[in-house]
């Protein structure tokens, strides 16, 4: 049986280019933002009627997931008091997930699972039923600029159909709540069992097969050759650039966490 993984901290910090350089590691599958969890965790009494999108996350995920795994949720059992049934449906959806994604290679040879979903994933709500129910699991936090992160955000408003509402208001609020959700990451590694490896999107892009074979350590795996080849290829070194205009509020707040990890 694969061992779980999760991500934690905000969107937009270079989420995305981390799950497709795990994902080209023949023992690792990490599914794209299908909200399980959240899922889960809204089943764990019963099965709802209607699933409600997690505050301050988009409905896309979540939806998506329910329609393609329709079949599974249908013919699961109540989860009511039953974590084995709790973490069995995860494994069958995840599982699905992945033929999806790439029918190869055999679920036989993949060691790791886990999700996207990194706001979730860090919400002190949701950690008491996932330590619950995946106590082995690990959790990859990436961080990145918030600079970067809240312009992009602003900038995905005016060209994506759907976002989280939270991401329409001022950029004084959408700081904050960064802010928020990198406290979230600090008091789980301050409480929780579980190993946490934190790396900075910037390293990730000035330093990637360095970077990366700490990331695949951490799991005890090597960087693989086509996840290197990727990274030299495709992997720009400074993406952030092109926000640097980019105005920052300022909250105190978030000061804190940028001196912790080095912001300037």
């Amino acid at each position: 049986m694969p061992r779980q993984f999760f991500f934690m901290g905000n969107k937009r910090s270079g989420t995305s280019l981390l799950v497709r350089l795990l994902n080209l590691h023949p023992e690792m599958f990490a599914s794209h933002e299908s909200d399980i969890l959240w899922i889960l965790y809204q089943a764990r009494n019963e099965w709802p009627r209607r699933y409600q999108c997690y505050p301050w996350d988009g409905p896309l995920g979540m939806n998506k997931t329910l329609q393609d795994c329709a079949h599974i949720f249908n013919s699961s059992p109540s989860l009511a008091n039953d974590g084995k049934a709790i973490f069995n449906t995860f494994c069958r959806v995840e599982e699905h997930l992945r033929r999806l994604a790439a029918p190869t290679p055999p679920a036989s040879s993949i060691k790791w699972v886990g999700d996207k979903k990194p706001v979730q994933q860090s919400d002190p709500e949701l950690r008491p039923f996932i330590e619950e129910h995946f106590p082995d699991a690990r959790y990859l936090h990436i961080v990145r600029h918030p600079r970067a992160v809240i312009a992009s955000k602003l900038e995905a408003v005016k060209t994506w159909p759907v976002v989280p509402e939270f991401w329409k208001k001022r950029p004084e609020f959408v700081l904050d709540r960064w802010a928020l959700h990198e406290d979230w990451v600090l008091q789980a590694k301050a409480t929780m069992k579980s190993p946490i490896h934190t790396l900075r999107f910037e390293d990730l892009c000035s330093k990637p097969i360095e970077t990366m074979e700490g990331v695949f350590a951490f799991f005890g795996l090597n960087l693989p050759g086509e996840a290197a080849n990727f990274l030299v290829r495709d992997v720009k070194p400074d993406p952030n650039k092109k926000y640097d205009s980019f105005l920052l509020p300022h909250s105190n707040h978030a000061r804190r966490i940028m001196e912790l990890y080095q912001y300037s």
